[in-house]
């Protein structure tokens, strides 16, 4: 890292390690000392230097080190959410599974549990109270997860296809021999 940072100015060096905490150029600018009327234009500018760039690089590859976490990791989490299943988290349809029950995975994927209890009397008699409890869970987002996965893997590259095009009959009677070919593959179709 110290041969790339050497050739950064002190704000530049600042700038990226800023930027790698929420990748937002124009904040990462500002915390460097930027302008913030300019800061917008200036991130844009600092982030097209090449060495830069391979200081970026080099602060993310550190801090993927520093604390312990590869890029499979980061797969594995999110693959718990992707192909996570409601029904792992349920004892029946309206049940769900006490927090002692669930998997660490099922654990994992939970992004909210709201608990509310509310007292209920009975119409009539005052005496007679029961507890409704019930118990909301939110899920992280499956098909975000199930995005950058396929960002991650390489799943969405774009498909290349292949455009060339047949070159069309120039002569009558290639043209023709052409159309003739068409209508006797016709025939065997029918």
């Amino acid at each position: 890292m110290e041969l790339q940072s050497l050739e950064l100015t002190p704000k530049q060096r600042r700038f990226c390690e800023e930027y790698v905490i929420d990748w937002n150029g124009t904040r990462a600018a500002t915390a460097a000392g930027y302008s913030k009327k300019s800061a917008h234009v200036l991130a844009f500018e600092t982030l097209t230097n090449p060495k830069v760039q391979a200081y970026i690089k080099e602060v993310q590859a550190d801090l993927a080190k520093l604390c312990n976490i590869s890029a499979a990791m980061v797969i594995m989490e999110l693959k718990k959410v992707a192909f996570s299943s409601a029904a792992s988290m349920r004892v029946d349809w309206a049940d769900l599974k006490s927090w002692d029950q669930l998997s660490e995975a099922d654990k994992a994927i939970l992004s909210e549990v709201e608990v509310t209890e509310k007292l209920l009397r009975n119409q009539g008699n005052d005496d007679v109270v029961m507890l409704e409890r019930k118990v909301k869970v939110k899920t992280y987002d499956k098909l975000a997860a199930m995005r950058q996965l396929s960002r991650m893997l390489g799943f969405d590259a774009p498909i290349k296809i292949d455009q060339t095009q047949r070159q069309s009959p120039n002569t009558r009677e290639e043209l023709e021999k052409e159309l003739a070919e068409i209508k006797s593959r016709r025939g065997k179709h029918q």
